[in-house]
């Protein structure tokens, strides 16, 4: 049991504040501010972001640097951490990634990795190449659904061809 009663967490908290126009994002905020003064030690507030856009929502309000005091960075995947996410999706699907293309992955997560700028999405870009790969898996496959039953094996395998490039 957690000491605190709530927890709340905001996703690209960035977004609260659009611009200095921004009446509604500043409503936002001002509630927000208020709620975790009035309810200090039972409430936790968890804000998530890219780095410079979340330092810029920050500094757009002195309550909130006075209020948030804690600050995890996380570093970006590397190539391997990436492959690893993408065969445990290829594993929980109970799908097999054939030898060559295990390799275009790789070159492909380090291209990814190497040309990365202030968005690279983490996670979300290997969510991203796998969803991609099932589609083209199916546009693949489909031709062969024509003539009757595909094997499991086939079925169940991407290819060089199904990874997004």
């Amino acid at each position: 049991m957690t000491p605190w009663e709530e927890s709340f967490s905001i996703d690209e908290a960035y977004t609260l504040k659009q611009d200095d126009n921004d009446k509604v994002g500043q409503e936002a905020i001002d509630i927000l501010l208020k709620r975790m003064e009035d309810d200090k030690g039972k409430f936790i507030v968890i804000a998530a972001g890219y780095f410079g856009e979340m330092e810029e929502f920050l500094n757009s309000n002195t309550g909130l640097t006075s209020r948030f005091t804690k600050f995890i960075d996380f570093e970006d995947y590397t190539p391997p951490e990436m492959k690893a996410i993408f065969n445990s999706m290829i594993t929980t699907k109970g799908m097999k990634l054939d030898p060559v293309a295990d390799q275009v992955l790789d070159n492909l997560f380090n291209a990814i990795f190497a040309n990365r700028d202030q968005n690279f999405a983490n996670g979300r870009t290997v969510r991203n190449i796998f969803e991609k790969s099932l589609q083209k898996q199916a546009a693949r496959l489909a031709p062969l659904s024509k003539s009757g039953t595909i094997p499991i094996e086939i079925l169940n395998s991407i290819t060089s061809e199904d990874i997004s490039q």
